[in-house]
């Protein structure tokens, strides 16, 4: 059982997308504790691995579909939140990582994101690219105002 009163933005995470309540567990368990930014990061990875079973299962399609709706309105609340400890890693970390796969185009914290490049995946490390413009262009169109708002100022992108 997640506490709320400790972890806000798992307890709300879990309840908006219970899919990732698995990921969330490990997360906590593989690192002693947990780590918010780290969390977020690894929620972007569901949601690109998300995105690429809707595009080539269509069986699954649907559902998938629903999957990532619901991952961009947690990122929305939390975006729009006055709790910077649902805020925060929303804002700094997962809107950070939504960037196009466009040549010459530099976020404002290129630091932040080289350390979010190389993000501790459940015991594995994975290294983060560019999302590709297909991708790039659904997840954008997910945004809602308060969190397209914070893209925009947080990466300088339009």
């Amino acid at each position: 059982m997640i506490d709320e009163s400790s972890f806000p933005l798992t307890a709300t995470l879990v309840r908006c997308v219970p899919e990732f309540k698995s990921q969330v567990e490990e997360h906590i368990q593989s690192n002693d504790g947990l780590l918010e930014h780290v969390l977020v990061g690894e929620l972007f990875v569901f949601a690109e691995q998300t995105y690429a079973t809707m595009t080539t299962e269509p069986k699954t399609a649907d559902r998938s579909a629903d999957t990532l709706k619901r991952i961009f309105e947690f990122v929305e609340r939390c975006a729009a939140s006055d709790d910077e400890r649902l805020n925060n890693p929303i804002v700094v970390s997962f809107l950070n990582l939504l960037r196009p796969d466009t040549p010459g185009i530099e976020a404002k914290n290129a630091e932040l994101r080289n350390i979010l490049r190389n993000t501790r995946v459940v015991g594995k490390e994975r290294s983060h690219t560019a999302v590709p413009n297909p991708a790039f262009k659904y997840f954008r169109s997910l945004l809602g105002p308060r969190t397209l708002a914070e893209w925009q100022s947080y990466t300088g992108y339009e």
